[in-house]
């Protein structure tokens, strides 16, 4: 339903003048206080400003059907993060990776990476592109660009802390948060994608074979972000890259429970590398 209202109208803003692609959904035919409902032909996806100004009265049942029926003809969606971090560590579905100007390159195409401003903030940069190497969204240091022909769906939440970006039935795209976590979080984190990388595994090797390797080691890892990723407030920014499906020069590359390139499986941290973290 969320998705339907945000297709509705071009995942931007529908009120004249306006383009802020953070939506949230009113309900105005019949008001919510007047019966509770999700039918999309009553609701409007609308950000937060002017969803208030919607509760309080200030358009007609009339003008908000006017706004679902005609959307902004807008040729960027364009979005602005005001992410503030200097210290980030990535995490793209169980590895790690930090203190690295490239994370993710694919077939030597750069698709995540990161610049530095003068005040030292870390400035995201992120490429998604087809199979036939179109690009469908593009992220310069925090400032996102892309047109609502080419998504399938896009999502951002009012935190501003959560993206979801998708082309048909999620075969290109992604879902990325920013996290803050204490080292306690980031050590009950790295159990979890563990056990999770462990339980990859046995789909692929004899069981004779997993019973003889040792349970891997992440203590390093809690140990570099003690050292080189902690904020004043004792919090670890993490770039999480929940699930992806990314393009490089037509070659695949998923990222859920570690990252996936054909037939290869990878689960690992890399740091202080001139160069890319995951070249694949």
């Amino acid at each position: 339903m969320k998705k339907i209202l945000r297709q509705e109208v071009r995942f931007a803003r529908p009120v004249p003048d306006c383009a802020n692609p953070i939506l949230t959904f009113h309900h105005f035919d019949p008001p919510w206080c007047d019966k509770q409902h999700h039918n999309p032909e009553g609701m409007i996806a609308l950000c937060r400003s002017h969803h208030d100004l919607a509760d309080a009265g200030n358009w007609t049942r009339s003008q908000l059907c006017s706004f679902k029926q005609n959307p902004p003809n807008l040729e960027l969606i364009r979005k602005k993060f005001l992410w503030a971090d200097s210290k980030v560590l990535y995490r793209l579905g169980g590895n790690y990776a930090a203190n690295c100007p490239y994370i993710l390159t694919i077939s030597g195409v750069p698709i995540i990476w990161h610049t530095t401003s003068q005040d030292g903030r870390i400035l995201f940069c992120l490429d998604i592109r087809n199979e036939e190497n179109f690009q469908i969204l593009f992220i310069e240091e925090n400032f996102l660009s892309t047109e609502y022909t080419k998504i399938e769906d896009l999502s951002i939440n009012t935190h501003e802390n959560l993206l979801k970006v998708w082309l048909g039935n999620h075969k290109v795209g992604l879902e990325l948060r920013l996290r803050h976590l204490s080292l306690d979080e980031l050590a009950a984190q790295l159990d979890k994608d563990v056990t999770k990388a462990l339980s990859t595994l046995e789909k692929f090797l004899p069981s004779n074979l997993l019973e003889t390797m040792p349970k891997p080691d992440v203590s390093f890892v809690l140990d570099f972000a003690e050292r080189e990723c902690l904020n004043t407030d004792n919090k670890i920014a993490i770039l999480d890259f929940l699930k992806a499906t990314l393009f490089g020069r037509g070659k695949c590359v998923k990222i859920r429970n570690g990252i996936v390139t054909g037939s290869e499986f990878h689960f690992c941290f890399s740091h202080n590398n001139g160069g890319a973290a995951f070249a694949l």
